[in-house]
């Protein structure tokens, strides 16, 4: 399976399984629907709610509460039930704080919901339910007639202008998932060419003087104990030892450290 086509899988999830009400002129999303397709967790709702007492440690969780809707949805059963919504840009905060590798594809999914939406929103102003008065109406209905149509065009001239904002938003995440894609396809490569990270100089050092310490207490070679040093992890000389199994070196000296130490008189 190719990005593309794992990212229109992902597209296609997000647009089947998030429930969206259209609401105060703009969609609403469910909380916990996100998080589900982010996560493919079972229990969706306890990771949301523990994602929430995360993010109440952050500076701009008020914000985000204070953006958060309680608003009836459909849910499995077919009933209308409250839970947790909110809009694109406060549901792109909370992506933010939910580690998923569908992140990208959804944010893009968001995007272009608001995008279909809008181009079906500006295909002009309609002003037909706004009714020109008589002639010979008073100066204050003729000014109610103009602020109704100025209110109609302040809404579309606030739509084209929010547009512009989500169509560079798309471009930009499209392009962010592009430079993401061609990162990942050279990862491999990469580790490949820089090989396994072995003992860093400071960890030599202290292999160094943990084989000093055990040849002072058993009176073994230096080269053997090197030897079995290298038998055990199963590399030709102790600086090839990865890095990562520091922790398993330190374990395997102090063992017989404390070993040769209990056996001193």
């Amino acid at each position: 399976m190719n990005d593309n086509t794992a990212i229109a899988l992902i597209e296609e999830q997000a647009d089947k399984n998030i429930r969206r009400e259209w609401h105060d002129g703009r969609w609403f999303f469910s909380v916990v629907d996100v998080v589900a397709v982010l996560t493919d967790s079972a229990a969706p709702l306890q990771y949301w709610r523990d994602t929430k007492a995360r993010m109440r440690r952050q500076e701009d969780w008020n914000e985000t509460q204070d953006n958060l809707l309680p608003l009836r949805m459909r849910a499995a059963d077919g009933k209308q039930r409250l839970t947790d919504a909110a809009d694109a840009e406060t549901i792109l905060r909370i992506i933010q704080s939910v580690p998923s590798p569908k992140a990208e594809p959804v944010k893009l999914w968001l995007a272009r919901v608001g995008a279909d939406t809008l181009q079906e929103i500006q295909s002009g102003v309609d002003v037909s339910g706004v009714t020109p008065p008589s002639a010979d109406a008073s100066l204050m209905d003729w000014a109610s007639y103009y602020e109704q149509l100025a209110a109609l065009y302040r809404q579309q001239a606030s739509i084209e202008t929010h547009l512009v904002v989500v169509d560079g938003r798309l471009d930009s995440m499209q392009d962010e998932l592009e430079s993401l894609h061609a990162a990942v396809s050279i990862l491999p490569e990469l580790l490949e060419r820089l090989g396994p990270q072995t003992l860093s100089p400071e960890h030599q050092s202290t292999t160094q003087e943990m084989v000093k310490r055990l040849h002072d207490l058993t009176g073994y070679a230096f080269s053997t104990i090197y030897t079995d040093l290298n038998r055990s992890f199963r590399v030709g000389k102790y600086s090839d030892i990865p890095d990562a199994r520091w922790p398993d070196v330190s374990a395997w000296f102090s063992a017989r450290i404390a070993a040769a130490e209990r056996r001193r008189p």
